[in-house]
């Protein structure tokens, strides 16, 4: 089925899903939140951040996510990628409580939850042969994650960012993409099993021609250009380059030595 990519057409789904004024608002404040955290975001492939987005609460909510888990997989990269205003990225109690006061404690939890998973290979195939065990909490993180991974996937969309690398790495790509597979099924989503399984396998269209491939290797930020970075952003980037680099001068050192 087709899957949403814009907030009016995830807003039609959940109308026609009969869901209560209650949830669509709070959908409705994940989305105003993410237009914030998100603008000028762009994945590999040259598509906006937002309606990967979204697409991936269209596809929670089409699997039977129940409405927190939609909301929590509409800002499950706020921490990873979302610009709070200082470029920094990860988890800050300061952050958390913007994510809670758009859309509560339990959502926000989630997300929080989600983004401490690295989303490796092995940590895959422990929770799909742990799936009969797994918190009500770690059900819905899984879930979230393998609606993330179909969106990716939808329309040959990673195709388009060959740069891009999975988490399987190093030609464990195809083991990584069998695991999520496997944990889709383990948790009684067979549908979303069998999509996850086209959306990886090759096809007999068109190749995509090299000219409209993103030449990016992760999501980028490009701003108007009316637009400048702040000077807290410009010296927040200068601190962590030069801490980086400090830290990688004294591997260097100890190698020497």
């Amino acid at each position: 089925m087709p899957y949403a990519q814009t907030n009016i057409q995830l807003y039609s789904q959940l109308l026609q899903a009969d869901w209560a004024d209650a949830e669509l608002r709070r959908v409705q404040a994940a989305y105003e939140l993410a237009m914030r955290l998100f603008a000028g975001h762009f994945r590999p492939n040259q598509k906006t951040f937002l309606a990967h987005l979204v697409g991936t609460a269209s596809i929670l909510a089409a699997h039977g996510g129940e409405s927190e888990t939609v909301v929590a997989g509409l800002l499950h990269s706020v921490y990873s990628h979302g610009e709070f205003g200082n470029s920094s990225r990860g988890i800050t109690s300061a952050k958390r409580q913007v994510v809670r006061g758009a859309v509560g404690d339990h959502c926000e939890a989630l997300i929080d939850r989600y983004t401490s998973i690295r989303w490796s290979l092995s940590e895959i195939i422990a929770l799909a042969a742990g799936a009969c065990g797994l918190s009500a909490q770690n059900k819905c993180i899984a879930l979230i994650k393998l609606a993330d991974v179909l969106e990716d996937h939808l329309e040959r969309g990673m195709q388009y960012s060959p740069h891009k690398k999975l988490p399987g790495g190093g030609g464990g790509d195809d083991a990584w993409c069998g695991a999520l597979i496997e944990l889709a099924a383990a948790l009684g989503h067979d549908r979303l099993a069998a999509e996850l399984k086209t959306g990886f396998e090759p096809t007999d269209q068109r190749p995509v021609p090299e000219f409209l491939f993103g030449h990016k290797p992760g999501s980028f930020v490009l701003a108007p250009i009316s637009h400048r970075v702040r000077t807290i952003v410009r010296l927040g980037r200068l601190f962590r380059r030069r801490r980086w680099v400090g830290g990688l001068g004294r591997r260097f050192c100890g190698i020497a030595r």
